[in-house]
């Protein structure tokens, strides 16, 4: 505040205030000389969906021989690791049960399938010393009937898998005797898929679980006597 002196009377003024410094004005000019910035793009053009579309569909023709030959390959596997547990199976029951249990094969039909000794005659440890396996001390002639158990059920090898045993036909049918002394027919079965890939599977000797077969143990197989039709081992 100013004081004025004229003669007898004091004049007081007021200062005015200062102008503020221009900081509004120079921060408007100064915002307004930033360049504004630029968005993206969104989406993607024709062209670039076209090239998306190319490269995945050589990834997918690159990959499906690659899966169909792995998924085939599990079939092979799948289908020999079955079988191999039904004739384990098979195994375990004849000993526990004191009954004799078959695993029955059917090249034409593709079919595997599990049956045990039913009727009025069944081999037992007795009979095996004193009589003929197969067949009961009074001659009556053992009958099979299907495995009621899930496992049991008819085992249909699916395409392109083919099979071929080592088994002959006999008037019964073809199939592998498990017997409640542990002991069974030596046999091989060899599951072939379309590549040609093979898995043979089986026993070589009366005391051994069915298994997959090993190159040494399917070079030794080739070299073992045909089995005589007709004849129960």
């Amino acid at each position: 505040m100013t004081t004025l002196a004229t003669g007898k009377t004091e004049i007081q003024v007021s200062a005015l205030p200062a102008p503020a410094p221009a900081r509004a004005s120079a921060g408007r000019r100064g915002r307004a000389a930033t360049p504004r910035r630029v968005r993206g793009r969104a989406g993607f053009t024709l062209l670039e969906l076209v090239l998306v579309v190319v490269i995945i569909a050589v990834v997918v023709g690159i990959a499906s021989p690659l899966l169909n030959n792995f998924g085939r390959g599990r079939l092979l596997g799948d289908t020999a690791d079955h079988v191999v547990m039904m004739a384990r199976w098979a195994h375990t029951q004849a000993v526990t049960r004191g009954l004799n249990y078959r695993l029955n094969f059917d090249p034409t039909k593709r079919t595997v399938w599990l049956s045990v000794q039913n009727g009025p005659s069944f081999e037992t440890l007795l009979q095996s010393q004193n009589g003929t396996p197969g067949q009961s001390l009074s001659g009556t002639t053992t009958t099979y009937a299907g495995v009621g158990e899930e496992i049991g059920y008819t085992y249909n090898v699916q395409d392109p898998i083919n099979f071929t045993t080592s088994l002959v036909q006999q008037t019964d049918g073809m199939y592998v005797q498990f017997r409640p002394s542990g002991r069974s027919d030596p046999a091989s079965i060899s599951f072939t898929d379309q590549a040609g890939n093979v898995i043979e599977i089986g026993c070589l000797a009366t005391t051994e679980q069915f298994h997959v077969l090993s190159e040494d143990e399917r070079q030794l197989e080739k070299s073992m006597p045909a089995p005589t039709p007709g004849l129960t081992r």
